[in-house]
């Protein structure tokens, strides 16, 4: 089927307003008038006789005077029967009949030329008439076209476009004036559709001239030839020379598109086109050594000549243009200067660093290149047939395919511009030159759809060709063929199983399946009674199998449906034929599949296809019957950009709701399929422009309507209970409008607001008459852009990807969804490999997934949470535990009793070490369903130390299925055992010199602090004499506060006298104590050394 730009598309160039380079063009006028048919049959001379017919001349003048001249260029007679000459007024399409049309009649002969005038034309142009017809009543804005049986063999203007009243360039203008075709002509414009420049292919002269009709064209009528050209050696221009550095030849004037005069160059021929270009290739074999220049340039020639092959160097003469920025050189004389030689060979294109796609290209335009692993250039646009070039083409991207700029950025927006004119600027077409047969690939015979696929993100290794510029596009146009073995598929190859296929408890998948039709294989009819579908029973059997294949390999638990046919849900139903299909494909019954029926049972609105939705009762069940969602219809008024009335009528497909129970007992699931307006339907804010321009924005036709979809299912979505989730073909890229209503917009956030469409009705009723501004968004989540960020997609048009088909969660569906995967079955492969015939020839199909539709199917993974097993944890966060003593901590299992549990223990030292608790490890089980406490038992060691408190800490860790608590420590403290409150003398004995004045006496209390203490001692002689010796000093007592152990002293008072003594002794004795009991040292004894000397006059002994 036709790719469009979202589904159902209507198809317009890409290219809009340009020209297309593809035609004929202008060129500079040889030396005098030199006859067609003198030159046509010149060079026929040196190839196989031919037949051809060719508008030479068209007259048109005052009132009636009108003439077409036609002149056969060829070497044999021409059957006119054969042929008819159409005429197409004011831009009536090629695709109806004519407005009206002449059948010639007899023969005519080599040379010869015919003359066909209205009959009401002036007598000088009746003279010159070989026949007369009243249907020759063209004006300057009509086209015509000359036919042989169905074909196309020449044309005039362009069929299909009113140019107002003439097409006009270069001072040539189809309203009042006698155009004659150049001599350098001689092949018809075959496309009469594409855009048409008189000043190319014809030259004027005044108005009502009839002085050249039956002359062929501009020649004269004397025969005369022209003088054959020489090649001026000593004048050539090299063609580096005539490229230049730049983006434009150095030659032509700035402002200016062709040079000012004729140049002559000389090069080897490297390549002869005459389908997509008409001329050669040429390049210069020796070069000037500078990369920026091109050694390769692009002649323009119409000219039949059997000497100009690939390896014959030619010498050409004439101007150089700049041709819709395809620097070319438009032979007006030629001759070959060597017959036949070596062709040049390919260039590697290899980028240096900086360097742009189109910097590369232009520094090799025209040259012979080859593509290398090196130049990084992959397939962005596979392998399809091109509608505006009526061929078949692919188109390659510098680094990685090209997403769509509205895929990553919000339209309109500074950044959605540069990306996109970064798109623009990033492409290489892949051509051929001659319009290959359908389904053929020329440069890659192997094709084929198992084993020579072609992917996008695909490397071309080792294609060769020469580098053309047309359509605004670089252009490969390949000279020699590769295989299999030289397109590299690294890191975009077929994935065959999607890698969620078994992920989660529930797959849900979103799957767009190209115009599911029966009406082949004698289905219910549709609303409409139309087919979209397969043509023949072949292609819907081949259809249906791909489709089969991909859903089973999805392996997805609800699949929702777009496109398929809209013809109820009977035994002769798409849907039911589908999921038969399915069922059949499955041997086990869990697997099967059922649908969802409309509320009514009937088919959904009024369209021929609608969205569908089929589930596993094995897995899920629906709760209650389907319900719909009403989406706006536009109907207005609008006028189109030629002022006509044009009526809007569009409608869009409901939206299927259904509610599931889930299947782990979690909230219910609501399911909603969508499939939005089309990017290419005609909605009123499209208008006037809606047939010559696509929207600025970027979104495509019909945004706007789109957006009051968006705001419908949003409104009525936005208080549903339980989960939710949004999926299917929204004909919306990730960051336009649509999607962003539905997710997370925010018009505070940016200039520009986000407008819904006007003149809409819901449900029968108004809705809105004029288009508001969104408020905030409806806070869906996008499940791609959360798992995968923006560069994910679904669908390729025109060599940009991105996603047309979405999932939307609420949070708390978001919560539990574990995956989501574009599955690249569709969007990465070629068309021709779907199921359809036309265009795709005789290339043959696979019934694999591949190429099972043109939108890839997307799989969102939901994990629902197992029931609560629980949170263990320690019911203390500190505890304390007397030395010699055994503590009990409790574990907790709080909050669920789910399965099996368990948790390891173990002891963390903190200040207490192994002397204190032995070490301790353990794990502690739970059964399912027991929720009881359980102990964790501590002996703590005793000891006679003073240790004061000491501490550690029991933890958790390693809990198994069960959560581990905050609290999951308990930090113990060990409180030391202390010994009954004690006093005591700390010293036994103790020596003092008589000269030292005092002796510290040190107490100490240790055991229980917890009361005041105090202590009186005595002091008793014992050689010593109380008041001679010694004295208490201010008291014999001490005492302690609560809480305060440790030693005090008393002091006493040593009496220095001056005798001549030996040491005497004085004891010091626990008397009286409160608040503790005497310790194992009661009695300290004190020495009194003599300081006195035997010379002193006091002294005794």
């Amino acid at each position: 089927m036709m790719r469009n730009q979202g589904c159902n598309q209507v198809l317009r160039p890409v290219w809009r307003g340009a020209k297309h380079n593809i035609k004929k063009k202008k060129e500079t006028g040889m030396s005098g008038r030199h006859s067609l048919v003198a030159l046509a049959v010149g060079l026929a001379l040196a190839g196989p006789a031919q037949a051809q017919l060719l508008i030479s001349e068209y007259l048109e003048g005052s009132g009636n005077n009108k003439a077409v001249e036609l002149s056969n260029l060829g070497s044999d007679l021409v059957d006119l029967s054969q042929y008819r000459l159409a005429l197409y007024a004011n831009g009536k399409p090629i695709s109806e009949s004519p407005t009206n049309s002449l059948a010639l009649q007899g023969t005519l002969a080599p040379g010869a030329t015919l003359v066909l005038a209205n009959p009401s034309a002036s007598s000088e142009i009746l003279a010159k008439a070989n026949r007369t017809s009243g249907n020759l009543v063209f004006n300057g804005d009509d086209a015509l076209v000359l036919y042989r049986g169905s074909e196309i063999v020449d044309s005039f203007g362009q069929v299909g476009v009113d140019p107002g009243t003439a097409w006009v360039s270069g001072g040539v203008s189809t309203l009042d004036m006698t155009l004659r075709r150049k001599a350098t002509v001689t092949t018809g414009r075959t496309d009469a559709t594409a855009p048409f420049d008189p000043a190319l292919e014809y030259v004027a002269a005044p108005k009502d001239d009839a002085s050249g009709l039956g002359c062929s064209g501009d020649g004269p009528c004397d025969g005369t030839q022209p003088p054959a050209f020489v090649c001026p050696v000593d004048q050539l221009v090299p063609v580096p020379a005539i490229q230049g550095p730049g983006t434009s030849s150095p030659l032509v004037p700035a402002g200016k598109f062709e040079s000012e005069q004729a140049y002559a160059t000389r090069g080897v021929v490297t390549q002869v086109v005459s389908g997509l270009y008409k001329g050669f290739f040429i390049q210069d074999e020796q070069g000037d050594g500078d990369p920026a220049t091109s050694d390769g340039l692009f002649v323009y020639s119409t000219k039949a000549n059997a000497a100009i092959v690939p390896g014959a160097e030619v010498c050409v003469s004439g101007k150089v243009k700049e041709y819709f920025n395809q620097t070319q050189l438009n032979a007006d004389e030629l001759v070959v200067t060597r017959p036949l030689g070596a062709i040049p060979a390919a260039v590697d294109l290899l980028p240096v660093a900086g360097e742009s796609l189109s910097q590369l290209l232009e520094r090799h335009e025209g040259m012979q290149i080859r593509l290398v692993p090196g130049s990084s250039l992959v397939v962005t646009r596979n392998f399809s047939f091109d509608y505006d070039g009526k061929r078949n083409n692919l188109v390659l991207a510098y680094g990685a395919p090209l997403i769509k700029s509205t895929q990553k950025f919000a339209a309109m927006s500074e950044e959605a511009s540069n990306w996109a004119l970064r798109n623009q600027q990033n492409q290489l077409v892949v051509e051929t030159d001659a319009k290959a047969p359908d389904g053929v690939l020329p440069w890659f015979p192997g094709f084929n759809a198992e084993d020579g696929y072609l992917r996008i993100g695909d490397k071309l290794n080792g294609l060769e060709g020469a580098l053309g510029y047309s359509y605004n596009l670089f252009r490969l146009v390949a000279s020699n063929r590769i295989d299999a073995s030289q397109i590299d598929h690294s890191g975009w190859d077929r994935v065959e199983t999607p890698e969620l296929a078994e992920a989660g408890d529930l797959r849900v998948a979103s799957f767009n399946v190209l115009n599911f039709f029966t009406t082949v294989v004698g289905g219910d009819a549709n609303p409409t009674g139309s087919n979209r579908g397969a043509l023949t029973v072949a292609e819907f059997e081949l259809q249906r199998t791909k489709i089969v294949s991909a859903i089973t390999r999805l392996n997805a638990d609800v699949v929702g449906l777009m496109e398929i046919e809209n013809n109820g849900y009977g035994d002769n139903s798409a849907i039911a034929n589908l999921v038969a299909a399915l069922n059949a494909a499955q041997p086990d019954e869990a697997d099967h599949y059922r649908w969802i029926a409309s509320p009514d049972g009937k088919p959904i609105g009024t369209d021929a296809i609608t969205v569908g939705l089929i589930y596993r009762p094995a897995k899920v069940t629906p709760e209650g019957a389907a319900s719909l969602i009403a989406l706006p219809v536009q109907q207005a008024e609008a006028v189109d950009a030629s002022g006509k009335p044009v009526t809007i009528n569009q409608g869009m497909r409901e939206s299927l709701v259904q509610r599931f129970s889930s299947p782990k007992g979690d909230a219910p699931l609501t399911l909603v399929v969508n499939h939005l307006k089309s990017k290419g339907s005609a909605c009123f804010e499209d208008y006037p422009d809606y047939a010559t321009a696509d929207p600025l924005d970027g979104q495509g036709h019909c945004n706007a309507l789109r957006v009051s979809a968006a705001k419908v299912l949003g409104e009525h979505l936005k208080d549903l209970a339980g989960d939710l989730l949004l999926i299917g073909d929204m004909n919306a890229y990730g960051m336009e409008d649509p999607i962003r209503v539905l997710t997370d917009y925010d018009p505070a956030a940016q200039s520009r607001q986000i407008m819904s469409a006007s003149f809409t009705t819901l449900a029968g009723q108004p809705f809105e008459e004029s288009g508001s501004a969104l408020g905030k968004g409806y806070g869906l989540i996008n499940l791609n852009t959360r798992f995968h960020g923006t560069d994910t997609y679904s669908y390729s048009y025109e060599g940009e990807l991105g996603n047309l088909d979405h999932a939307l969660a609420n949070p708390s569906l978001a919560a539990k969804v574990i995956g989501i995967e574009d599955w690249h079955i569709n969007s990465a492969e070629s068309n021709f490999f779907e199921y359809g015939t036309k265009y795709s020839g005789q290339l043959a199909k696979s019934e694999g997934p591949f190429s099972a539709s043109d939108h890839d199917p997307v799989l969102v993974a939901i994990q629902y949470p197992l029931p609560p097993a629980g949170v263990l944890s320690l019911e203390s966060a500190a505890a304390n535990v007397e030395e010699g003593n055994t503590l009990a901590l409790s574990v907790a299992r709080r909050d669920g009793s789910y399965g099996e549990v368990s948790v390891s223990y173990r002891i963390a030292y903190g200040s207490a070490d192994a002397n204190d608790v032995a070490p301790l490890t353990g794990t502690l089980h739970w059964a399912a369903g027991q929720s009881d406490s359980q102990t964790i038992s501590i002996p703590v060691k005793s000891d006679t130390l003073r240790e004061g408190d000491e501490t550690f800490t029991l933890e958790l860790f390693d809990a198994s299925g069960a959560t581990l608590g905050e609290q999951h420590q308990t930090l113990v403290t060990i409180k030391d055992k202390l010994a009954p409150s004690t006093i005591s003398l700390a010293r036994a004995s103790l020596t003092v010199n008589e000269g030292q004045w005092f002796a510290e006496i040190p107490l100490v209390r240790s055991g229980d602090l917890s009361k005041p203490a105090r202590a009186r001692v005595d002091l008793d002689g014992v050689t010593a004499r109380w008041g001679l010796d010694f004295l208490p000093w201010f008291g014999q007592s001490v005492s302690w506060a609560a809480g305060e152990g440790g030693s005090k002293s008393v002091k006493v008072l040593i009496i220095d006298d001056w005798f001549v003594e030996p040491t005497e002794q004085f004891k010091v004795s626990l008397a009286a104590l409160q608040g503790g009991q005497p310790g194992n040292l009661q009695e300290t004894r004190v020495d009194i050394l003599d300081n006195d000397k035997s010379w002193w006059p006091f002294g005794r002994h």
